[in-house]
This record gives C-alpha cells, structure tokens and sequence, in this order.
C-alpha cells in the first residue's frame, strides 16, 4: 500500500490553542518575496517551541549568503535535537484534518506516510504517485542537504486522489465525533484554523481499502503542493538504500514521507487559471510562428477536435484555433510552443493571473497575451495519464494563505 499508518509526533503541548499557534507555520515556499511576513512569523513565535525553527523558509535562500544558509541549516539539525525531548509520539496513526481557510470554506484531508517507492518526479513515471507539475532539479540539492541533517520531518505536501463522489470524507466526517482530537487552534497570520482527530483502527482500514479503489491506469495520487519537498525525500531516500540490504530497507523511517491527502473534488479546492505574457517580442511574429508548429486557423473549425485561445496585442484581440492538437489541455500545447519560440527567437515570458491583468499587459509595446480555457478538476488525472507531467504554472490552487502550515513531525533517522 503506497499510503499507511505511520508514528506522528506533536508537541507535548498538542492540547493547548495559544502555544500551537506558535507552534504550525506556514510552507516555505510561500511569501518568497515578502520579508515582511517572516519577520512577523519570528514575532509571533517569540522563543517558544516553533516549526520556524526547524525549517527553511525559501525566502532566505535568495537574501542570504552561503555562510549563513549553512549557520541556518546546522541550526535546524540542533533545534530538532532539542524539541525531541518536547515531542510524544501517536505511533501507527493517520490524522483526519478540518481545515477551516479564511474564507470560511472547510477542507478536509487525511495525514499518513507515503512509500517513496511508489513515487518519481520523472516525467515518465509510471508509478502510483506522480508528479502534476515539471520539477525544477535545481531546486533540490538545498533542500537534500537539509534533510540529510534532519531528525525529524515536517509535511507542508499535498497530495491529491480522484473521488468525485466524496466517498472517503464524507465517511470519516460521519465518525469525527467519535474520535480523538489532538489538536484545535487558529492558525497565525489570519490563514484560518485547523483540528485533526486521531483516526481509529477500523477507519484506516476504511481510508487503505477505499483507496484502492480509486487507482485507474496505476495512478492513484498526483501532488498538488510541496513536489520539491517530495522529490527531495525521494533523493535522500535513493541515497540512504544504497548502504542498506534489502531486508533492512523495508521499513526504513527514510522509506517514507509524511504527507495529507486530500480530494480533488474538495469543495474548497478552486483551479484559478494562469495565462500567458510574452514581453520584446513582435507579436505577428509569434502568431505566425504558431502557424508554423501547429494547424492554426483564425476561423472556427468544422471538426470538434481544436483548441481556442483569444490573443491580446496593442489593444487588439483575436482568436485563433488549434486543429487536432496533440496535448490534452490548452496550456500546455501552448506553452509547449512558447518555449521553443523563446529559445529560438528570444523575447520574455511572464505567468499572470486574472484576465483583465493580462489584457492590460498585453497593451505594452512589443507584447502579446493568450487567455485559454481554465483547466477542470475533472482533467487532471486524464491528463498526467495521457501527457505525463503538467507544463509550470498550468493552475494556481488557493491562495498562500490556504496553504498547508507544518504541525505534524515523523521521525527519519
């Protein structure tokens, strides 16, 4: 089973709202440009027990130099040694999590280990758990160095399962008064609140066995947020096998990551489109290059299969249709073109959310925008069973604010 049971670790603390809104912090990757929202993170932590203090916020990988990274990262190895002590530990547990966002919607999900055996960030993957999104390798020898050094690990992954008919939730739902909370708190900076209740025995059964029936062409999960984090797992885990006989790594802490798994069909969960920008670039040039990749017409086909995009340059707009396309959704036939004509020609790309914004941008000297349709809830798993991995920026899925915060711990070494 690619997700089970596992030992989650909590403050001793769980118990109490005001030190575990000290505690849970938001992922680091997010307000990577806003100092300001770390710094009231440091501020609202104070000197009590923090995730702050055992995580990286990406933030600083760009605003500070090489000799504090390593400071910070020996820090975090140091601070987790300390908290040991502070932690308990729910062994052979998975967690049902009510996340209420700020806008009042709820979501819901559940907290267990997942087999990094049965997940690759490779486009070609096969495997149960693949990625939506390209991985960026860059991004990962940093955070491989954290982990490496790291006692414990903290989720701030989000993987999703196709259940359109909200059998698993809406069943744990049904059972949550007869199960035990470990914790009930508002989360820091306005994101909202969040309680989770301790599953029973025979209600991770009920999440194993339903599970298994969701999986359809061997793909069973697809990560939503927290990729990088995934993969880096998956290359400390590669590294970590190497030195281990194959009875021992079997159960090896290193084996598995922790991570909440949440229904695509969740209400809470909204697919904002992201559109296309490109700057320095001439933009008849651009659209008859189109032309030149694909079947391109400026009148609506007589055959159901294309695709619409309506362009935006000097403050003119048409539309133009793509006949027969080989890729499942818009954007990524789109963008698969962009990149070659980026390379080719030149020019800059900008990801831009929200229609009017792009068709402002698009006004510019020397610029021309793409609005496309929106990709639905009910084409992701379609689509990575039939291109593989989604292009970058392909949808936005909540606002940072909604955004998982690290609470839970599991213990790797």
């Amino acid at each position: 089973m690619c997700f089970k049971e596992t030992d989650i670790l909590l403050p001793k603390f769980a118990d109490n709202p005001e030190l575990m809104a000290k505690w849970g912090v938001i992922a680091c990757d997010q307000y990577t440009s806003d100092i300001s929202y770390w710094n009231r993170v440091k501020e609202t932590a104070g000197d009590g027990m923090s995730a702050l203090n055992v995580i990286f916020p990406e933030i600083y990988l760009e605003i500070e130099s090489e000799e504090q990274k390593n400071a910070r990262i020996k820090s975090i190895a140091e601070n987790m040694r300390t908290y040991e002590k502070d932690l308990i530990c729910y062994k052979n547990s998975m967690f049902f999590i009510e996340r209420v966002l700020k806008s009042g919607k709820k979501r819901f999900g559940v907290v267990g280990a997942v087999d990094l055996e049965e997940y690759d960030y490779k486009k070609e993957s096969r495997l149960k758990i693949r990625c939506t999104e390209e991985t960026v390798t860059s991004r990962i020898p940093p955070r491989v160095k954290i982990r490496e050094n790291s006692l414990f690990e903290l989720p701030h992954v989000m993987i999703l399962y196709n259940d359109e008919k909200d059998v698993l939730m809406s069943g744990l739902r049904q059972d949550a008064a007869n199960l035990t909370k470990v914790y009930d708190f508002e989360l820091m900076q306005n994101s909202g609140k969040i309680k989770a209740y301790n599953l029973d025995k025979s209600n991770i059964d009920f999440v194993k066995n339903t599970l298994n029936t969701f999986k359809h062409d061997n793909l069973l999960f697809a990560v939503g947020n927290g990729n990088h984090s995934l993969a880096t797992a998956k290359e400390c885990w590669e590294n970590v096998k190497k030195s281990l006989p194959k009875e021992e790594y079997i159960n090896h802490p290193a084996r598995y990551a922790l991570a909440e798994i949440v229904n695509i069909y969740d209400k809470s969960l909204e697919f904002e489109p992201i559109y296309r920008i490109l700057f320095d670039v001439n933009p008849s040039d651009v659209i008859e290059n189109m032309k030149k990749i694909y079947d391109v017409s400026e009148d609506v086909p007589s055959g159901k299969n294309y695709q619409e995009f309506d362009v935006y340059f000097g403050g003119n707009s048409r539309k133009i249709y793509v006949n027969n396309p080989q890729y499942y959704l818009p954007v990524k036939t789109l963008q698969i073109f962009l990149d070659d004509y980026l390379n080719r020609v030149g020019g800059r790309i900008d990801y831009v959310h929200g229609k009017f914004e792009t068709i402002e941008f698009a006004k510019h000297k020397n610029a021309i925008g793409f609005i496309f349709s929106t990709m639905q809830k009910s084409d992701l798993f379609p689509t990575i069973e039939k291109d593989g991995v989604l292009p970058r920026k392909t949808f936005s899925m909540g606002e940072a604010d909604d955004k998982r915060f690290y609470i839970e711990c599991r213990r790797i070494k």
